[in-house]
């Protein structure tokens, strides 16, 4: 839940950051059919739609890929460190009842040269892991813009807003989803009417024209020891194939 809304707050502000997408082209633009305005008054401005964006985390495909494959990065580098991290510990302890001084000065300094290397991995690790969250989170973010852009033209709607809300009471209840809605930055409703919510519409057509590179993997587990395993995929309608 917290990695959810972690994902939420890069994708709230690298909206800030980013411009307009451009138009797709007429082959591949996705063509979500809003469902009908009720406030429709024969062109009359102001009207508006608005899409849950904490469900479309939740059952969009691609976003459950790179939100899991990001998350799978992390775990490796962290498995990686913890090896690392075992291996000086191993190395401090024999440098301690090494009788022998000048071994015992060349394994201080390999204990040196190697918390050295840990750091500069671990930096490395780290930029390499936020590189590819950026990327991600672009891709994300241009492919529901256009979608939502496809939505307000087919549905005559002027502004297509998005609002972040839980579907359990523990999802309503999570502290980073109130954090969330108290930001001043953003535009958010208090309450919505269903009517004009066309967040299905907007899944419907992300995960059929937008979906996932690939299956969504399986989470890492990582043991004490920096071992990695598969865990098991959390089933969501976000697994299942567009059809």
């Amino acid at each position: 839940m917290k990695r959810m809304y972690l994902f939420l707050a890069a994708l709230v502000a690298l909206g800030a950051m980013l411009s307009i997408a451009g138009q797709l082209k007429a082959q591949d633009k996705p063509t979500g059919k809003a469902p009908a305005n009720p406030t429709d008054k024969g062109g009359e401005s102001g009207r508006v739609a608005v899409f849950n964006i904490t469900q479309i985390m939740k059952d969009y495909s691609k976003w459950q890929y790179f939100s899991t494959t990001v998350a799978n990065e992390a775990k490796k580098a962290e498995g990686e460190l913890i090896k690392l991290k075992i291996n000086l510990t191993r190395m401090t302890e024999q440098a301690e009842k090494e009788p022998v001084q000048e071994r015992r000065d060349a394994l201080v300094k390999a204990i040196r040269e190697g918390r050295n290397g840990l750091e500069d991995r671990q930096k490395q690790l780290k930029e390499q892991i936020e590189a590819k969250l950026v990327a991600h989170m672009k891709e994300l973010f241009k492919n529901i813009q256009e979608v939502a852009q496809s939505v307000a033209e087919s549905g005559n709607y002027d502004i297509v807003l998005t609002y972040p809300e839980g579907s359990t009471q523990q999802e309503l209840d999570s502290p980073g989803l109130i954090e969330l809605k108290m930001r001043p930055t953003a535009a958010m409703p208090f309450y919505v009417n269903k009517r004009i919510d066309v967040t299905e519409v907007m899944l419907v057509t992300l995960n059929k024209f937008r979906p996932a590179p690939g299956e969504i993997p399986a989470p890492l587990v990582l043991d004490p020891q920096g071992n990695l395993t598969a865990g098991a995929v959390t089933p969501t309608s976000a697994t299942a194939p567009a059809k």
